[in-house]
């Protein structure tokens, strides 16, 4: 909870790509092996690669749905993936020419080369990072909790929803994350209709108001609109901070 989630743009897809391109020739083909022999396999044999064949498909469907991507929709694939892989290097070993010990060692060796080499990339993809959450984030619920009431509610528009868990704060509605409200491309979810989500919200009257304004023009026009006015009519901005990198501001609702 403590990282922000990065979307991926096309130079890191290629990156990526190229960082794992063993691993993904590797698995290309041991899925294609996969499909080919345990196609005439008898039907108890069969079950497991065609149910993991399906959930792989269902999970590639699934991370091709989302309006933003992001590098974690992509990690729903590994699991079907390793066990399609796992068959196809099954099927694999055993072809006749890798059946003597010497030769499977040497197999194992090199996959293990290939999956140890494509680590790196794991990083660069899910941008991976040892850091809990920054202290720009504690700063700003330090600065929520000091003036909070035990049934108060705060909103944080656009930025980091953990916020809320480090200041302790009432969460103002089921969707908490600015994809799901505020952003421009706000994935879909059925039944909701994100702008009076956030018109209800700011009904509500939260005692605090979080913004960050690096993020606004990211922000849909009409919930700029509706922050701003409420913002202008009912709040007061009581402190500002900043690490450098981003700047968050406080707002707190007028007596």
């Amino acid at each position: 909870a403590g990282g922000r989630a990065f979307a991926l743009v096309p130079g890191e897809v290629f990156t990526a790509a190229t960082r794992f391109a063993p691993m993904l020739v590797l698995s290309a083909v041991a899925v294609a092996i996969t499909c080919r022999e345990w196609r005439n396999a008898a039907a108890s044999d069969r079950f497991l690669p065609v149910a993991t064949l399906f959930w792989f498909l269902a999970a590639a469907l699934g991370t091709l749905m989302p309006p933003t991507p992001y590098g974690h929709h992509f990690l729903i694939l590994l699991p079907p993936l390793s066990i399609l892989t796992a068959l196809g290097v099954f099927r694999v070993f055993q072809l006749p020419w890798l059946r003597n010990n010497g030769a499977r060692r040497l197999g194992t060796a090199l996959l293990a080369l290939l999956f140890v080499g494509s680590v790196p990339a794991m990083a660069a993809v899910f941008h991976i990072r040892t850091t809990p959450p920054t202290d720009l984030m504690r700063q700003v619920a330090h600065s929520v909790k000091e003036g909070l009431g035990p049934t108060e509610a705060i909103f944080v528009v656009n930025t980091n929803p953990v916020i809320y868990f480090l200041a302790g704060a009432r969460v103002p509605g089921r969707y908490v994350f600015p994809d799901h409200l505020v952003e421009r491309n706000a994935a879909t979810i059925p039944g909701l209709d994100a702008d009076a989500e956030v018109a209800r919200i700011l009904g509500q009257a939260p005692q605090y108001i979080v913004l960050d304004w690096g993020n606004w023009p990211t922000m849909r026009v009409p919930v700029q609109h509706m922050v701003g006015a409420a913002l202008e009519a009912h709040y007061v901005r009581i402190a500002t901070k900043t690490d450098g990198r981003a700047t968050m501001e406080i707002y707190q609702r007028s007596p």
